[in-house]
Order: C-alpha cells, then sequence, then structure tokens
C-alpha cells in the first residue's frame, strides 16, 4: 500500500501531461514542467512513510540515549547475577529432594511440578551465564533454531500462569521457519513479553502469535487485548528503569533486555499500542538463507479449544 501511495501518483502525472494532454489539448500550457514539483512531494513522502518499508528500504532511527541509558543498567549487575546464582542453587537442592520424595511416594503431579520448577531453575542458570558474558561485550552464541519451537517451549514454561487467568493462546504460522539466534536469549525475550501480556489482560483475555516471514525478515508478532499503553507513556517504555506497571516487584528492565538481544542478533523490535485495547510487539529477525520452510500450521496451544481462528485485533 505504501509503495502504491509512493509510485502511483507522480507515474500518473507523468502520463497525464507529457502524453495525454500534449496529445488531446496541444493548446494547453506545458503543465508538464510541474513535474519536480510533484517528484519532490513524493519524495518527502517517502522519507515519512520509509520506516513502515518503502521499496524494500527501511529507515530505523535508534535513540543514542537509549543505547548509553543500557550500558549505564550494566554498573551492579555482576554482583545481582551472583547472588541470583546462588540462591538459584539452593532452590534447585531443594527441587531435587521434592521430586526424589514424590517418586518414591507415587505422587505423579507432584512431580510434573517438581520438574517444572528444575527447567526453570536450568533454563534461568543458563540465562545468567549469559547476561554476565554479555556485559563483557562478547557474541551471543547462535545457531540454527526453530522459532516455532522457540514460541512453544515459552509458552510451556509460563503456562501456569496462562491457566491462572484462563488465556486463550493463538499460534498463527506460515511455516517451521529456521533463525540463526541465542535460542537461551530469545526465549527469555519471549518470555518476558508474554508474561507484560498477561499482567495486562484481564481474566479470560486472548493472546495472539502471529509467526511469518517476508524477502527479507522473520517477524513474530505477540498481540494481546489487555490495558495497553498511552500514548504518553509508548516512547519511553524501551528505557531502562521505565515501568508503567505500579507493582513493587517491576523494574522496568523487561523490554530494555528484549531491546539489546534483539540489537546483538541484527534484528529489532517495535511496539504499538491503544489505551484499553491493547498491545502489539513486533520482533525482526534477518531472513534465514538456505534454510528449508515448511508447510504452513494453524494451531490453538494452551487448551482452552481447539482449531480456533478468530479474528484479530490490536
Amino acid at each position: 500500500m505504501y509503495t502504491n501511495i509512493l509510485v502511483i501518483p507522480p507515474v500518473m502525472f507523468q502520463v497525464l501531461t507529457v502524453y495525454t494532454v500534449g496529445a488531446f489539448f496541444p493548446g494547453w500550457p506545458e503543465i508538464w514542467r510541474y513535474a519536480p514539483v510533484v517528484i519532490g512531494v513524493m519524495f518527502f513522502t517517502f522519507l515519512l512513510l520509509s520506516k513502515h518499508g518503502i521499496l524494500g528500504v527501511r529507515f530505523r532511527f535508534e535513540k543514542n540515549s537509549l543505547r548509553h541509558a543500557l550500558r549505564a543498567t550494566t554498573a551492579g549487575t555482576s554482583i545481582i547475577n551472583h547472588a541470583v546464582k546462588n540462591e538459584m542453587g539452593k532452590i534447585k537442592i531443594m527441587a531435587d529432594l521434592i521430586q526424589s520424595a514424590a517418586a518414591a511416594n507415587h505422587e505423579t503431579e507432584i512431580q510434573q511440578y517438581s520438574r517444572s520448577i528444575l527447567d526453570s531453575i536450568e533454563h534461568l542458570l543458563t540465562l545468567v551465564t549469559r547476561i554476565q558474558s554479555q556485559l563483557r561485550d562478547d557474541e551471543v552464541k547462535k545457531r540454527w533454531c526453530n522459532l516455532e519451537d522457540i514460541i512453544q517451549l515459552s509458552l510451556s514454561q509460563i503456562r501456569p500462569y496462562l491457566e491462572q487467568k484462563q488465556i486463550q493462546v493463538i499460534v498463527d504460522s506460515t511455516g517451521n521457519m529456521s533463525v540463526l539466534c541465542d535460542e537461551v536469549m530469545i526465549r527469555e525475550v519471549l518470555k518476558n513479553l508474554f508474561t507484560n501480556s498477561i499482567e495486562a489482560m484481564e481474566e479470560k483475555g486472548r493472546l495472539y502469535l502471529s509467526l511469518y516471514e517476508t524477502k527479507k525478515q522473520v517477524i513474530v508478532e505477540i498481540s494481546d487485548n489487555g490495558a495497553g499503553i498511552s500514548a504518553e507513556d509508548l516512547p519511553h517504555v524501551m528505557e531502562p528503569f521505565y515501568s508503567t506497571k505500579k507493582g513493587a516487584g517491576n523494574f522496568g528492565l523487561g523490554l530494555s533486555f528484549c531491546y539489546n538481544v534483539m540489537q546483538k542478533h541484527q534484528g529489532f523490535i517495535e511496539l504499538e499500542s491503544v489505551l484499553n485495547e491493547g498491545t502489539t510487539v513486533t520482533l525482526f529477525f534477518p531472513k534465514p538463507k538456505n534454510r528449508f520452510q515448511s508447510r504452513g500450521l494453524k494451531k490453538e496451544v494452551n487448551g482452552f479449544g481447539e482449531n480456533q481462528d478468530p479474528a484479530r485485533g490490536r
């Protein structure tokens, strides 16, 4: 649509003025001389619309202040990482004991819960190690990963929250697409975004995940019908320590972490929101090359219904 808006008006103007008017109305003034004005207007229109993607071009204006603020947040993070790692070690020991006791007493449900705790602990310990390496400005550990598998795994780790609020989850995928990424970091990005959506929604809300590709990118859209973000807060939500949540446990680092991770993957993140209507967060990954793309898939994953495809809304 944006490309048509850019291209069609000047082309039609040239056809009209150079050929049509010249052929049928030879006595008219040479209005084709106004063509530079039209082209100039369309050029400035191109600059205004280029952030949406025109003719394969997308301008990204990054705030240097945001990058400086992200660097500033590294102060003291090493100490926090060390403390978290120690506490996770203690929790892991206790979870192992719970699982052993549950196995001895044939408590299958407790075993399942303790296994989920242990999986989350392993993920957190790996994440802490990766964050520490990021503070040293090391490269992320990229490998070819199936993006839909990462989404499903991230959803499984927050399933208790989804079930508690009876959140309906719809995954709409055009294929099992692979991207070159650090799986641990991308899982944490998705978990952060899913958690934000869950906290923003009332009970029986809807979380809509769309996975698709363009010529140059693999794109993940995460939409919810939650409280949304005001126009005043929206420009600042990526800034470290800026939070629209009023709870004492919210530090305003989740989205800035997501921003930083996507930058390290040569991708980027965009956020659109309307107050009291919902929020859509979009992750853009560089398009892989020579990777097999399987057939499309659309399914619901959280057990609150099957084969549903409700009308999408933001």
